[in-house]
């Protein structure tokens, strides 16, 4: 009678240790599932705000730049287009000038700045002389511009409505005169929302003749 019991007993338990086996097996699973889980939206999350390298295939670089005058005193080449040709020595990548219809001046700093304002309050579009880029061939894509109020000139503004870059990866850079990228970011993130934006680079304008190792070294960390 007692060994009948005692082997009831030993069923029991055997049964008790199976049952728990298995719920701990199901307990661990759902816990991986969720370190999968949670480890595949941190992924998701660092890819959609930009990665910290650019994507493989073709490299454009498009850029607008004013020379003449400035506030850092007159430019024969601008500010802008100074970094563009520093970029386009390292990355060998084509590259694109925006040029507007219609000269904005370049004697006078006055007067380019109440036209700039005017753009800004009507906002405007002004025309591009020329064709416009066609980016299809490109993955990579340097976006450059000097900061005119805190954001882009209006004419980068006609030059976004009329090219997509969304799919494909955006890598700003700026000159300012100490505002920094100002609402660039957003502007970019706003027009092209499937895009992957890149970490930029920003210089003051007095600043961009000492720069190229700056942007050297920026763009070795983008993998140029």
């Amino acid at each position: 009678m007692k060994h009948t019991k005692r082997v009831k007993l030993i069923g029991i338990l055997t049964t008790v240790l199976v049952v728990l086996g298995v719920v701990l097996g199901i307990i661990y699973s759902k816990s991986n599932l969720q370190s999968n889980k949670s480890t595949s939206n941190q992924a998701i999350k660092e890819t959609s705000q930009g990665s910290t390298k650019k994507s493989n295939g073709k490299t454009l670089i498009i850029y607008f730049s004013h020379s003449g005058a400035n506030y850092e005193g007159y430019r024969k080449i601008g500010n802008t287009q100074v970094i563009a040709n520093y970029i386009k020595s390292k990355t060998n990548a084509d590259i694109y000038r925006v040029n507007p219809a219609k000269a904005y001046p370049d004697k006078s700093l006055s007067k380019l700045e109440d036209i700039a304002t005017e753009e800004k309050d009507n906002n405007a579009r002004p025309s591009i002389k020329g064709t416009l880029p066609n980016v299809d061939n490109y993955k990579n894509i340097f976006i450059g511009s000097p900061i005119w109020y805190s954001e882009y000139p209006m004419i980068m503004r006609t030059l976004f409505d009329k090219i997509d870059l969304n799919n494909k990866t955006i890598i700003p850079f700026v000159t300012d005169g100490g505002s920094g990228f100002g609402s660039t970011q957003e502007i970019l993130r706003d027009q092209y929302p499937k895009a992957t934006i890149l970490k930029g680079f920003q210089v003051q304008g007095s600043d961009v003749q000492d720069a190229k190792g700056d942007v050297n070294q920026w763009l070795a960390k983008l993998g140029y």
